[in-house]
């Protein structure tokens, strides 16, 4: 029965009426948690409904059970060890508090605990069944770090940015996350003007509720204070609310800033390894080809084999292999190409020789070694045609061979050239760095002479010990130099390399460099500044001599071709420059801590500037079409308002703007265009979209920090009227810029038309 019904009785004379009302067993419709939390935790208390029969309570937090039926109860009970009753209001019941003990440290976790609750309503209906909750015990877990964007080891130039991006979470709430960051020297020589403490800049603060947290640090050794030859050491922490408990700490990472001659090393050693699997990869395509061969020499019979067959199919997937690593390592030479646009100090005609050969790479996978597989897979399809068609596939092989083995002496030839170039570039460094050295005492002289070192101000003294400290580091550099070119003669056989190393060692210059460091240390001033003002006319020399026996530079054919594939190239390293510079400015905003005074940064980033904007104006003379000059001309100007910026002390929004239009306009002026050539050698066109596909975007420093480019629209041709008006990359409609960059750029057209007027009326500005 499950309806209402009138029911009567009857005996004898006797009749009684009454109504029945069936009714269900009563039901609970909720049950929920009541939770008061540890105080360190500060968290108010919370409640939580309970839908699964699960509940893992933190150790030391107190709960209390609250449940409500769908009609009013009479009795409620549960079952935590033993049977209690439960007080009860109208449809509602509630427990009393308890606590899970943590256990003690090394002990066995205690097992869940089921609890069981009963209820009867006031028609003393008891429940169907009673509720059951598994209640189990959890401990505070430790914060939880994952960091992104950065390389365990990557290698920058003191003048780029890297990002690293750090994600914490945590169980019952983050307090904090930060990063620690400290120097590591040099094996064999501290950097006493460096500070040895470990710096600590704060990424997040937490919160009771903040259960996870997003942060990004930007790494820049300009702004921090940090020059090249010092390795700089990360890590992220985060904290929780648990008393006693240490940070959770990410793993180490490291940053080197190298000098670009050592960078330009670095490349030059990859590119060396590149080299060699090239070698290795054409070693296997001969191995291939003289068994094809073989196969091909064989009667009909036995070729027709199915033994014949299965060899085919393995030399048909072994071409595939082949030209799926021929296409890697083009991949890989594209990206070291993109590397070797950060260092002024690799030259274009280096970059042109990396990206031919990339080319030719895809080109050899595309076409003899495809028609190889090709053919193979043909020779095993058809019997008939198996003696033909393996003679095909070994035609294409050697064809392929012929090519790899040519482009391998071009590579190697290219090898030595970028090294010889090194050479020249790395003694030039140290001829540099003796003159800085010079520079510096000789600022220090009227306050230091004739004082024993040990009497020094504190100031003048650490300056002498950074200058002790830095002669050193030049003396093992040096030295290193003059190691190498035993190597590189003994693989070249290049005279005036081993002259040069022999001048090196008698006298030993290594040794003489040393003595200057002796010199230093006793503040010897006047004569420390002598010899290295000698020093560096030697290395000077030196540098001139490996110039002039072919050191400087070279390679790569076609005179048109060359000279508006360097204009290319140059745009493509000054947007590459003028990213990093932008990312420097953003950092000088961020980072306070160990970072250089203002007014320094903000000279050095000016000087860093103008040094683009040199370099950009000479592109102008090198371009035989006027548009494109022009274009160039006016790009320059840009570059040198943001240049003034930075001498006027701003590193604000309104500088970053400003940069931010002039990236895009060389975005716009590099844009690749339809139609390529097919040709072996790349054309400009090609070049651009080789190097600009898939660029790391915001900087592109550290070798493995890829992150996705914003993308900026438009196309920008670099070209303008007879007024000084640049075409932006964002479209000629101004109202495409956000507005900051408008009021920026409107703010320079304004300026530089002004100036041209003044200049057309005779007045200078």
């Amino acid at each position: 029965m499950s309806v209402q019904t009138n029911v009567s009785v009857r005996a004898g004379d006797f009749i009684k009426s009454m109504r029945i009302r069936p009714l269900f067993r009563p039901e609970l419709l909720r049950l929920q948690a009541h939770i008061v939390w540890p105080d360190y935790l500060q968290r108010p208390a919370s409640t939580e409904i309970l839908s699964n029969g699960r509940l893992a309570l933190l150790y030391g937090a107190r709960v209390s059970f609250a449940g409500r039926a769908n009609r009013a109860l009479g009795s409620a009970a549960w079952t935590n060890g033993a049977a209690a009753a439960l007080p009860v209001t109208n449809e509602s019941f509630r427990s009393p508090a308890l606590v899970l003990t943590e256990p003690a440290a090394g002990a066995e976790p205690a097992p869940a605990r089921t609890l069981t609750f009963v209820w009867t309503d006031t028609y003393r209906l008891r429940c169907a069944a009673p509720y059951r909750l598994e209640l189990s015990g959890r401990p505070d877990e430790p914060p939880a770090l994952q960091c992104e964007g950065l390389a365990g080891a990557v290698a920058v130039l003191p003048d780029e940015v890297v990002e690293l991006r750090v994600a914490a979470k945590d169980d019952y709430g983050l307090q904090r996350v930060w990063l620690d960051w400290w120097l590591e020297r040099e094996r064999d020589a501290a950097v006493a003007s460096l500070p040895s403490n470990v710096t600590t800049r704060l990424l997040a603060a937490g919160a009771p509720d903040c259960l996870a947290t997003n942060a990004a640090c930007r790494i820049a050794p300009l702004a921090w204070g940090v020059p090249e030859g010092v390795t700089i050491a990360l890590c992220a922490q985060a904290l929780d609310y648990l008393p006693g408990r240490a940070p959770a700490t990410s793993a180490v990472f490291r940053v080197y800033v190298l000098g670009r001659a050592e960078h330009a090393k670095l490349l030059q050693e990859q590119a060396r390894n590149l080299l060699a699997r090239l070698d290795d990869l054409a070693r296997e395509e001969e191995r291939l080809l003289l068994a094809n061969a073989e196969l091909a020499a064989q009667p009909p019979e036995k070729l027709q084999s199915e033994k014949a067959a299965s060899e085919l199919r393995e030399n048909e997937q072994g071409e595939r292999a082949n030209a799926r690593q021929l296409e890697q390592l083009a991949a890989e030479l594209d990206k070291l190409t993109r590397e070797g646009l950060r260092n002024t100090e690799i030259d274009n005609a280096t970059l042109r020789d990396w990206q031919k050969n990339s080319s030719q790479m895809r080109q050899i996978a595309a076409q003899p070694m495809a028609r190889a597989a090709q053919a193979l897979a043909g020779a095993q399809a058809d019997p008939q045609e198996r003696q033909p068609q393996t003679d095909r596939a070994a035609q294409q092989e050697a064809q392929a061979l012929e090519q790899m083995r040519a482009m391998q002496r071009s590579a190697q030839a290219a090898l030595d050239q970028m090294a010889a170039r090194n050479f020249v570039n790395r003694l030039r460094d140290a001829a540099k760095k003796q003159n800085e050295i010079a520079g510096a005492l000789q600022h220090d002289l009227p306050a230091t002479a004739g004082l024993p070192a040990d009497r020094l101000p504190a100031p003048e003294r650490g300056r002498l010990a950074a200058a002790g400290t830095e002669q050193e580091r030049n003396r093992r550099a040096t030295q290193a130099v003059h190691d190498d070119l035993a190597g590189f003669y003994t693989l070249t056989r290049k005279e005036a390399y081993e002259e040069v190393r022999q001048a090196m060692s008698a006298p030993d210059v290594a040794g003489e460099m040393r003595e200057l460091g002796a010199t230093i240390a006793k503040n010897m001033g006047g004569q420390a500044i002598g010899e290295a003002q000698r020093l560096q006319g030697k290395l000077n020399a030196w540098a001139d001599q490996l110039e002039k026996a072919g050191g400087g530079g070279g390679g790569g054919s076609g005179e048109q071709q060359q000279i508006e594939a360097d204009v290319l190239l140059g745009l493509m390293r000054a947007r590459v420059r003028q990213e990093s510079l932008r990312e420097q400015t953003r950092a000088a905003g961020e980072i306070k801590a160990g970072s250089l005074p203002h007014a320094t940064l903000s000279a050095a980033l000016g000087a860093l500037q103008g040094e683009v904007t040199a370099n950009t104006r000479k592109l102008a003379e090198k371009t035989k079409f006027p548009q494109v000059a022009q274009g160039v001309e006016q790009l320059a100007g840009m570059m040198e308002a943001v240049e003034g910026r930075f001498r006027e002390g701003a590193t604000d929004s309104g500088n970053i703007a400003l940069q931010t239009a002039v990236i895009e306009t060389l975005a716009g002026m590099v844009q690749p265009s339809s139609g390529a050539t097919g040709s072996a050698e790349p054309s400009a066109q090609e070049l651009a979209a080789m190097l600009t596909a898939k660029r790391p975007g915001g900087n592109t420093a550290g070798g493995t920090t890829d992150r996705e480019n914003a993308r900026f629209g438009g196309n920008a041709a670099g070209a303008a009227d007879g007024r000084r008006r640049v075409r932006q990359s964002g479209g000629n409609d101004a109202g495409a810029l956000p507005a900051e960059y408008r009021d920026v750029l409107q703010e320079f057209f304004s300026a530089t038309e002004a100036e041209a007027a003044l200049r057309g009326a005779g007045v200078k500005p």
